[in-house]
C-alpha cells in the first residue's frame, strides 16, 4: 500500500497526502524541470526540514521579523518552485450557449440529464462505483443500472473538464484542448461533497486519508487482516467502515453516535467496534502502521480514514455568488435565480436520495418522495472535527490549531478574519481543505470568499 508523502512549503515538513482529488493539498508538485507532476505517479524530491516551526504568535510579536527589511526576505526560505515549464499547446477560448448546463457528474448529475442539457464534469460516476456499503432505500445495483442506462442514452451530452469560475462573460471551463465560456438558461450544480480532515496531533502523518481516497484507491491494497480507524459518528462513518473487513469507528468524546436503524444493525452484524475518545497522538511506525494513542488506550491500524461529515464543495457555488447556510455543522449553498442544486452539494449522503434530487428536475412529481426522506442531523456544542488539542488545520500554509487560538485571543472570531491574521486558506488549494473545518471549530457563519478561478490556470 502506497500513501504518498509531500513536503510543506514553509518548513519542508514531511506530510502525508490525505486527498486524491484534483486541487486539494499536495496532490501535485513542481519537479526540477518545472513540470507540474502528480504525486500519485512520482515522488517529490526529499527535503531537509527547517529545525524550528515558527508559529503565528512569534511572527506577529517579534519586532525584528516585522522590520521592513526582514519580512520581505522570509519567502526565500520557503520551498517554492524556481520556475514553471509552460504548456506546450496554447488553448483558445470558445463561447457556447446551453439551455441546461450541468456542472459536475455523479449520481444526481447523471439523473438530471435530458435532451436539452450538456454536462461538464471531471468524472462521470463518482464514488458509487467504489463504495461497497448499501443504500438505505434502493439497492446499489439498481441505482447503478439506472445511471448506466441514462449515460448510454445521453453519452453525447457529456464533456470532460474543470469548472474554473464565474466571469462577467459567463462560466469558464477548462477542457483538454480549450477553454469554454458558457452562458446557460438553467444551471444545475452537482459537484458533490467531500470529507475533511479533523483536528488532532499527528493528523499530518502518512496514512491519515479521506473517505474518498480510501474507497477509491486504498481499500484494495490493504490486506483482509488489516484494521482501519474511521473517524466519524453517523451513517457516513458506518458506510466507510463497511468497506473494510476490520474497522473501529472513533467519535470525539463530546459527540454521541447517531446511526439510523439499518446502519446500527450493520454495525452489530459486522462486528464494528465503537469508541468515543480524544486522540492524544498518532505515530507512524517503520512497518507502515499507525499507532493511535487515545486517553483510554492505544490502537495499531493501517489507515485512519476521516468520515466525519460530507461537506458541499462550496467553492463552486460561492464563486457564482450564491449564499449559504450553516446548520448542524454543514455549510450548504442556497438555490438562487436560475441555479439548481442537487445531490451531495445539498448535503445528501444516501445514493438513492441523490438520484431523486436529480430526477426531480425532469419529473417535479418526485419532489414529495424526496421530502419524505429528509434527514435529521444533530448539533454538538463542540465541533465534531475536534479530536484533540493539537493538529494542523491549513496544510498549504501550515496553520495550526494553536495559531487559530492565538487569533481568537486577539478578538478575531469569524473565518475571514482568521485568514487575515494567520494566512488560513490562502495556499494553493485556496481553502478547499481547511476553511470549513476552521469555520465549524469557530462556529463561524462567515467563511472566506472563494474567488474565481477556483483552480490554478496553467499558461
Amino acid at each position: 500500500m502506497r500513501v504518498p508523502a509531500a513536503y510543506t512549503k514553509r518548513t519542508k515538513r514531511k506530510i502525508g497526502v490525505s486527498y486524491d482529488e484534483y486541487g486539494m493539498p499536495y496532490t501535485e508538485y513542481v519537479n526540477d524541470k518545472g513540470e507540474i507532476t502528480s504525486v500519485f505517479t512520482s515522488s517529490p524530491k526529499e527535503r531537509h526540514p527547517l529545525p524550528l516551526r515558527i508559529n503565528i504568535r512569534f511572527l506577529h510579536e517579534t519586532r525584528l521579523l516585522r522590520n521592513s527589511s526582514v519580512l520581505p526576505a522570509l519567502p526565500f526560505f520557503q520551498d517554492l518552485p524556481k520556475h514553471y515549464s509552460p504548456l506546450k499547446k496554447h488553448k483558445d477560448v470558445e463561447k457556447a450557449h446551453f439551455k441546461r448546463l450541468i456542472i459536475g457528474g455523479g449520481t444526481s448529475g447523471i439523473a438530471a440529464l435530458n435532451e436539452d442539457s450538456i454536462m461538464i464534469t471531471r468524472e462521470l460516476f463518482g464514488d458509487i462505483l467504489f463504495d461497497e456499503s448499501p443504500s438505505l432505500l434502493l439497492s446499489k445495483e439498481e441505482i447503478v443500472k439506472k445511471l448506466k442506462e441514462k449515460v448510454k442514452k445521453f453519452e453525447n451530452k457529456v464533456l470532460y473538464g474543470n469548472y474554473m469560475g464565474k466571469f462577467d462573460e459567463g462560466l469558464l471551463f477548462e477542457l483538454e484542448d480549450k477553454f469554454l465560456l458558457v452562458e446557460a438558461e438553467e444551471i444545475v450544480v452537482s459537484t458533490g461533497a467531500r470529507t475533511l480532515k479533523p483536528i488532532f496531533k499527528g493528523n499530518w502523518e502518512q496514512g491519515v486519508v479521506s473517505r474518498e481516497y480510501y474507497i477509491r484507491k486504498l481499500k484494495g491494497e490493504i490486506g483482509e487482516e488489516s484494521k482501519i480507524l474511521v473517524l466519524g459518528y453517523n451513517d457516513l462513518a458506518v458506510k466507510t467502515a463497511l468497506n473494510s473487513k476490520k474497522a473501529i469507528i472513533l467519535a470525539p468524546q463530546h459527540v454521541d453516535f447517531a446511526f439510523s436503524p439499518l446502519y446500527r444493525d450493520l454495525v452489530n452484524e459486522n462486528g464494528i467496534e465503537l469508541e468515543r475518545d480524544y486522540i492524544v497522538d498518532v505515530i507512524r511506525t517503520d512497518d507502515k502502521k499507525l499507532v493511535v494513542t487515545t486517553k483510554k488506550g492505544e490502537y495499531e491500524v493501517s489507515l485512519i480514514v476521516f468520515s466525519v461529515l460530507k461537506q458541499p464543495r462550496l467553492e463552486v457555488t460561492s464563486s457564482m455568488g450564491l449564499s449559504y447556510t450553516y446548520e448542524n455543522h454543514v455549510y450548504k449553498p442556497v438555490r438562487e435565480n436560475n441555479v439548481q442544486i442537487t445531490g451531495g452539494i445539498l448535503g445528501i449522503v444516501d445514493e438513492y436520495l441523490s438520484l431523486l434530487s436529480g430526477e426531480v428536475l425532469n419529473d417535479p412529481k418526485k419532489i414529495d418522495e424526496l421530502k419524505n426522506y429528509s434527514s435529521k442531523e444533530v448539533t454538538f456544542s463542540i465541533s465534531p472535527y475536534y479530536y484533540g488539542s493539537n493538529g494542523l488545520i491549513c496544510e498549504c500554509e501550515e496553520v495550526w490549531l494553536e495559531d487559530i487560538e492565538y487569533a481568537k485571543s486577539l478578538g478575531v472570531r469569524d473565518t475571514e478574519e482568521i485568514k487575515r491574521v494567520t494566512g488560513l486558506g490562502t495556499g494553493k488549494c485556496q481553502g478547499k481543505a481547511c476553511v470549513i473545518v476552521a469555520g465549524d471549530y469557530l462556529k463561524s457563519n462567515i467563511l472566506i470568499s472563494f474567488r474565481t478561478p477556483i483552480y490554478p490556470v496553467r499558461i
